[in-house]
């Protein structure tokens, strides 16, 4: 996780730039969220790597529960009031 100052068009390049010689290798998948220079820089340095900005696609532990947590979603229908 980087944070950075500025959040314009050549910040998000630096950025970019900064994970790729972090990395060694071009990542599959990038997850940001919704600034619109992400999109712009993505296009610029890595257009190979599929862009994400869902809001908790980040979170693990959320996504690992997803299925738990639909079929409890099902299930409280039936439980009674008392």
């Amino acid at each position: 996780m980087y944070l950075q100052a500025k959040h314009d068009g050549p910040a998000a390049k630096r950025l970019f730039k900064r994970l790729l010689r972090s990395n060694g290798a071009e990542p599959r998948k990038i997850i940001t969220d919704k600034l619109r220079s992400y999109p712009v820089a993505h296009r610029e340095v890595m257009p190979e790597t599929v862009h994400s900005t869902n809001q908790y696609e980040n979170n693990r532990a959320e996504q690992s529960h997803e299925v738990t947590r639909v079929r409890e979603r099902g299930v409280r229908k039936f439980i009674s009031i008392r």
